[in-house]
This record gives C-alpha cells, structure tokens and sequence, in this order.
C-alpha cells in the first residue's frame, strides 16, 4: 500500500487524479483520517473518478465525525451554498462550522462570524459574530479584517471606535483588499481615528482607483474636483468619474453628467448628460430628476416640457432636495405665465 505522502504527491505535484484516487481510498478504507477527506473530495467533485455526490457526501461524514476539519468545512460550506444540488441546509452548515471554527480552522471561524451576524441556521447574536470575525481577523484573515473594521466603524456587535476601524482596515489594506483601502482613506480624509490628511487620503484613493475600484475612483473625482489632497482639475475629475461611471457608481454618472451639462473640464455634451441622468431619475436618484428637470424646463439637451420638468422636481424635494422645492415654484409660474 502506498504511503499517505506517497499519495499526496500524486495529487498535488503530478495532479494524476486517475492514479491518486485508488491510493487515497486504500489508506481511507484503511482508517487513514485525511486520506478520507481525498476520497471525498475526488467523488464529490469529479477528480480522477466518476463524480458520486451521495458518495463524497458520505465520505465526508465520516471524515467529519472524526474530527476532520477540512471535511467539516467542505460538508459546512455544501450545505450553506447548496453545491452538488445538496438541498441548503442551514442548521448543518451552522453545526459544522461550529465544529470547524472551535478546532481553529481560520475561515471557518470567519464564516460563522458571518453566520451570527445573518442568523442563518441559528438566533442572530451580533456580539458573537464580532467575536469569531475579530478572531480571525487576529489570525490574519483579511476580509475577516476588512469586516472587522467595518463593524467597528459602525458600531455593530461592538462600540463604535473610529481608531480600532482604521487600524483594521490598514492590516487589510496590507493584504491589498481595495475596500479596506478606499474605507481607510475615508477615514484619513475625515481625520476620523486617524489624520486628518488629505494628501494621504488622495494618494490611497488613488492607489485603489489605478485598480479599478469604482469607489476609489469616484472619491478621486472628488478630489480633483474640490481639490482635496491635489491640485483641482476638473479634467481628471471628469476622467476618473467616467470610469466610475462605467462600473454603475450612480453618483459618478451623475458627476459626470453634471461636468458634461455644464461642460467642466470637458466639451459641453448636453445630450451625453440626459444619457446618463434619465436612467438615474428613473431609479430614484432625487439629484438627477431635479438635474433632468432642469434641462426639460430649459429644452436643452432635452426637449422643452414643463410638465414633466414640473414632475420631476416634485419628485426630486419629496426626497428633501430643496433646490429642487425652488424649482417647483419657477416652473408653476412659467406654467401660469403660459396659461394667461
């Protein structure tokens, strides 16, 4: 019979599937613990022999029961995602994480800080799910510290401690996680728990928009264009809205909608801006059906149509806009004018 190392590294270096799988099955029907999770894993998901789900599920059972945490957190996770068409069960997900996390399997101990905080499977407890995400985000795991972060910035299972939340975001941002940076520059910028620093935070937010984050690259428009942290320029304001913009951030597009009407830092463009703000007022964005207002009340970019302008901005101050509210009145009295 082969050796468990012998069969390891079949599976791993030479990835001979075919030739790994009969060596693992005879040291598992052997009794060998791991060896058992290898038979699962290859029957469960295909790897150098016929996939058979209720045989991998099987394997893993047994595995688990005996203590096996990676078994324990693939048998967790097939029940929490439903992989395999095993029917979601959240009360078995709940319990093998359980086990997992309290052996000191690291991202099990994350998932089920997730799992408290959902009350998936068991009562929701805020307080233990900070608990087991604070664990491993401790162990280095770096979205446990990335959502470690973010619970201390809002407060949720734990007081609200502004230094804790950048300290946590900047062991992720180490790790590169893109939101832990932005949030971190944020937080940078508003000299919350850190800072204030503005070239600091535009530096950041530059570093996370350079790959492709849509927020970093919406909170660097904002930079250039009010001159936090850089010199203004509406120009590159306007870039990194675009790029924003084309991830879906709405208020990039509507940013960049806005340069575009009034043709800052770019060519005027009032009908690229009507392309951007009709979607958003039609989804509910209150700036944007004031903005698209204006520009039915003005024909401009638009064709003339006080009523809908009148509309919009009904809209647009039952959300709070005032601008929008002066709006109104501007437009009921052209429309009294007109009827006269």
């Amino acid at each position: 019979m082969s050796t468990f190392e012998e069969a390891l590294d079949v599976y791993n270096n030479l990835r001979d599937y075919s030739a790994s799988f009969p060596m693992f099955l005879a040291l598992a029907e052997a009794g060998h613990l791991q060896s058992e999770f290898y038979v699962a894993s290859s029957l469960f998901n295909g790897l150098g022999v016929r996939r058979n789900v209720e045989e991998g599920l099987r394997w893993y059972r047994r595995a688990a029961a005996r203590g096996e945490v990676g078994s324990q957190y693939n048998l967790a996770s097939i029940y929490r995602h439903g992989f395999g068409g095993v029917p979601v069960d959240h009360g078995m997900s709940f319990r093998w994480f359980s086990l997992a996390a309290r052996a000191g399997y690291l991202d099990a101990q994350f998932v089920l800080g997730t799992i408290y905080a959902e009350g998936l499977g068991v009562a929701q407890n805020l307080v233990e799910g900070f608990k087991w995400q604070l664990l491993a985000a401790e162990r280095g795991h770096t979205q446990a510290q990335y959502n470690v972060g973010c619970l201390y910035l809002d407060g949720r299972g734990t007081e609200q401690d502004y230094v804790k939340a950048a300290f946590w975001y900047r062991a992720a941002a180490r790790a590169l996680h893109l939101d832990a940076v932005n949030n971190l520059a944020v937080l940078i910028q508003n000299g919350q728990g850190v800072g204030p620093d503005l070239v600091k935070a535009a530096a950041l937010f530059h570093s996370a928009a350079e790959q492709g984050h849509p927020g970093a690259q919406y909170n660097l428009g904002l930079c250039y264009a009010h001159g936090r942290g850089v010199e203004q320029d509406f120009s590159k304001s306007a870039r990194w809205y675009r790029l924003a913009a084309a991830q879906g951030k709405r208020d990039a597009q509507f940013n960049l909608a806005h340069q575009l009407y009034s043709g800052q830092g770019v060519q005027r463009d009032a009908a690229a801006a009507f392309a951007l703000l009709e979607p958003l007022a039609r989804d509910g964005h209150n700036l944007a059906q004031n903005a698209l207002g204006v520009m039915y009340l003005r024909g401009d970019g638009a064709p003339q149509d006080l009523h809908l302008a009148l509309r919009l901005f009904r809209l647009s101050a039952a959300a709070g806009n005032t601008t929008a509210t002066d709006n109104i009145k501007l437009a009921e009295n052209i429309l009294a004018l007109q009827t006269r």
